[in-house]
């Protein structure tokens, strides 16, 4: 591997692969002010059972700008897609959720589903707050030295005007 570094860039030469990585110019925001300093519902997952879930919701939710809505309670998570031209999904999965009841947040399948695909662990945990309050997903139990915390944000729709 060749890298070659500049005052702003360093780039990474390999066979067949060239990779250019820029500085962000001006000041990067405080990401610790987007994790939320507390949340009402923890929900824990099976992991494997939720992915699989969500790649089926995925089928629906691309026709509809990739929006699921979720609604966890009485120790469920329901998962539902709706696309007026291919038809409907309500996945329901059986949850650990402690704290209070959670209706209609609406996400990105795909942003949840990429920081699935990277967790090390059999289950996962999910925290929400207030419906439009940014969301935490994190392993149950890490695997690996690297601490893994993911921010989502909720989206939202004509049922969730918050």
């Amino acid at each position: 591997v060749k890298i070659l570094i500049g005052a702003d860039q360093v780039a990474f030469k390999s066979e067949g692969v060239y990779l250019v990585s820029r500085l962000i110019q001006g000041q990067f925001p405080d990401y610790k002010q987007v994790i939320p300093k507390s949340t009402d519902t923890k929900i824990e997952v099976d992991l494997a059972t939720l992915l699989s879930a969500l790649e089926r919701a995925t089928v629906i939710a691309s026709q509809s700008a990739n929006i699921i809505k979720v609604d966890a309670k009485n120790n469920q998570l329901h998962i539902v897609a709706s696309a007026p031209d291919v038809g409907n999904i309500d996945e329901v999965i059986e949850v650990d959720l402690k704290g209070k009841d959670k209706s209609l947040f609406a996400f990105n399948v795909r942003l949840i589903a990429d920081a699935l695909r990277v967790i090390d662990s059999e289950k996962v945990i999910f925290e929400l707050g207030e419906i439009l309050s940014p969301g935490i997903i994190k392993p149950s139990s890490s695997k690996s030295e690297i601490e893994f915390l993911y921010i989502v944000m909720p989206i939202r729709t004509q049922e969730i005007a918050g």
